[in-house]
C-alpha cells in the first residue's frame, strides 16, 4: 500500500475527488480518473513499482468516473 502524490499539486494526487483507479493489464500502470475545478476532469498514469506519476492532465468534458 502506498500514497500517491502528484508533485505538481500541493499535497494530493488530483484536484478533485478520485472515482476509479485501475491498474492496466501488465500490472506495471495504474491509472486514476476524477474531478477537478470548473466542471473539468482528471486522468493520472502512475508507475505501479514506485508509485510517481508518468502523466496527469485536465480534461475538458467534466469528471471521469471509470
Amino acid at each position: 500500500m502506498r500514497a500517491l502524490t502528484n508533485p505538481n499539486l500541493k499535497g494530493g494526487s488530483h484536484p478533485g475527488f478520485v472515482q476509479c483507479v485501475r491498474f492496466t493489464p501488465d500490472g506495471g500502470k495504474i491509472v486514476s480518473v476524477g474531478g477537478a475545478p470548473k466542471f473539468k476532469g482528471y486522468v493520472a498514469v502512475w508507475d505501479a513499482t514506485d508509485g510517481k506519476l508518468l502523466s496527469g492532465a485536465e480534461v475538458p468534458f467534466g469528471t471521469v468516473y471509470a
